[in-house]
């Protein structure tokens, strides 16, 4: 058997992030990068949300966004053959339209 102390240095940091509400820049930059893909594939997905609609929520403009996508091997195409579902974004965004 081992001890708790024993038990604490065989597992790591847990970190929980929630990828299910908007965020700022400075939130979503120290996301860790596999995170940072799953939360856009995640807005893709659900609300078929465009570069600029990810880089506006983010505060930033779109070139910085996806420069630092691609800068960070982080490759989530937009789905060009799907109209982004504005009211569903909205919502997400607690926009009342």
């Amino acid at each position: 058997y081992l001890t708790s102390d024993e038990l604490k240095a065989l597992n790591g940091e847990v970190k929980t992030y929630q990828i299910g509400k908007p965020m700022c820049w400075a939130e979503f930059d120290i996301l860790p990068n596999e995170i940072k893909r799953l939360y856009i594939k995640r807005l893709r997905d659900r609300y078929g949300a465009t570069n600029s609609m990810i880089a506006e929520i983010l505060g930033v403009e779109t070139d910085i966004f996806v420069d630092h996508m691609k800068s960070n091997g982080i490759l989530v195409l937009e789905n060009r053959n799907r109209a982004p579902d504005l009211e569903a974004w909205n919502s997400f965004l607690n926009i009342v339209s």
